[in-house]
């Protein structure tokens, strides 16, 4: 009994093996704005949130405090099916997957080890879209509520 109690007690560690970026989704451009600021990266140095020619963009970043960041940034994907937004933020994963490996040093990671490194990143992503998008509705709804 007394092996359970204290085995209660113990706080569990982490399970990750592999540390990877910071990572953030940034669904309008006064998020990433907001990113920068809090990064506090210089006026001078900011790219434009989405690239003119593409619907999602990964800036990658190096800061003090932080190390390696990866911002993702969706432009608008209203008129976007749910399949195609989802090809995007995997795709965006794995520019991150790359950047991570580049920054490691790691030049030949095994089939799996990417595998489910891209497969976690692309998790994260559509985890924050969803979260995202369930908030703007809300916001949506309380405003139509409001009129």
């Amino acid at each position: 009994m007394t092996t359970q109690r204290k085995a209660r007690s113990v706080p569990w560690l982490d399970r990750s093996l592999i540390i990877g970026p910071y990572l953030c989704l940034c669904t309008t451009e006064k998020d990433y704005h907001a990113v920068l600021d809090y990064l506090k990266v210089p006026a001078h140095k900011r790219r434009p949130w989405v690239g003119k020619r593409a619907d999602a963009t990964t800036h990658l970043l190096e800061n003090q405090d932080h190390g390696l960041v990866a911002v993702v940034c969706l432009g608008d994907v209203s008129r976007r099916s749910p399949v195609d937004v989802a090809a995007l933020l995997v795709h965006e994963a794995v520019h991150v997957w790359q950047a991570f490996c580049e920054d490691i040093g790691e030049k030949s990671p095994s089939d799996e080890f990417e595998a489910y490194s891209i497969q976690r990143i692309s998790y994260q992503l559509l985890s924050a879209f969803a979260q995202q998008s369930r908030r703007r509705a809300q916001v949506r709804k309380v405003k139509d509520q409001q009129r």
